[in-house]
């Protein structure tokens, strides 16, 4: 058991059934920005899209995730031991996946370990460690957005919509061929799975091509940071012209849409930790707050990471490069 969610690196959690359940209307998203007409036309618009909001995590119809592999001889990583007091709880997200139709029983010759991660709130995640499986992937190239245009150009927008995809990697399918190299072990079974998950090398990637094309026809007012999607106009009217656009693409994909996470029409927004909208663009005070509350570096390793994260803001520090000389 690990007691930090950060200890094992990168690893797969389990969906939520949390994150399927219906929603209702307007509860659950904030419109108190808006004029009563406006809030009236946008939820009308919603309405026409219920069935996005309200569908379980399911496969969609886009391109699949390969894996792909060296040559070298693949080594079987160590299963680790599941607590009795866990087994529950393990077993009840198996079968919680296998109900969504994500995993199924598997007889590969090579499987990864679980890791139960406890989260904040004290809840048990369920995680695959694709460790020994990400180092014996073949890269995959395929060039992610440029974050610096990406915001640029939402940023001029006078209308913005973020739009957050349920458990968007959980929608990619898995290529057949690949999906016994995704096998894990459990103390119930073996099973693999059957959509591209989170932690595989490449996901990324797949993900990005994907969303690429669902929205090629539409970037001159969609696009996606992998699955953060942002939809941006110059009026309201475009506005809701262009989510009526956007939102029947998804519909026609087959992606499900995480009603709690999105924003819809606002002046600016928090986008890859940063302020933008309306001609202006600034950096996330939240993050910035999170920077100055770190502690003093203790090592080069620590330092060379707190750098990074200076980096990421360093279009808003005067002098920069000056700063951070040793």
């Amino acid at each position: 058991i690990f007691e930090r969610e950060d200890e094992m690196g990168e690893i797969q959690s389990t969906p939520s059934m949390n994150d399927s359940i219906n929603f209702s209307y307007p509860e659950e998203i904030n419109l108190n920005h808006l004029e009563d007409d406006k809030r009236k036309e946008l939820l009308h618009l919603l309405e026409k899209y219920k069935t996005v909001f309200s569908k379980k995590v399911q496969i969609a119809k886009v391109g699949e995730h390969k894996i792909r592999i060296n040559e070298a001889e693949r080594k079987k990583p160590y299963i680790y031991r599941i607590p009795e007091a866990l087994k529950p709880q393990v077993e009840k997200q198996i079968e919680e996946l296998l109900d969504l139709g994500l995993i199924e029983e598997s007889d590969a010759e090579i499987s990864h370990p679980i890791v139960c991660v406890m989260k904040k709130d004290g809840a048990l995640r369920l995680c695959i460690d694709f460790r020994s499986l990400n180092a014996v992937t073949i890269p995959d190239d395929f060039p992610m957005e440029n974050q610096t245009d990406l915001l640029f150009e939402i940023g001029k927008a006078n209308v913005i919509s973020t739009v957050d995809l349920l458990k968007g990697y959980w929608a990619i399918p898995l290529e057949k061929k690949s999906q016994d190299l995704a096998s894990f072990k459990t103390h119930r079974g073996q099973y693999r799975f059957k959509v591209m998950a989170f932690g595989l090398r490449n996901a990324a990637a797949t993900f990005q091509r994907v969303m690429n094309q669902a929205l090629v026809k539409y970037q001159d007012f969609a696009r996606a940071y992998i699955d953060d999607i942002a939809i941006y106009s110059k009026s309201w009217d475009e506005h809701l012209v262009h989510i009526d656009i956007i939102f029947e693409k998804l519909l026609e994909l087959g992606f499900s849409v995480n009603l709690k996470k999105c924003s819809f029409a606002r002046t600016h927004i928090k986008y890859l930790g940063h302020i933008v909208g309306s001609g202006s663009h600034g950096a996330d005070p939240d993050k910035v707050a999170a920077i100055q509350k770190l502690s003093r570096p203790q090592s080069k390793h620590l330092l060379k990471s707190f750098l990074g994260l200076c980096n990421y803001y360093r279009d808003y520090i005067p002098h920069y490069s000056e700063v951070v000389l040793p």
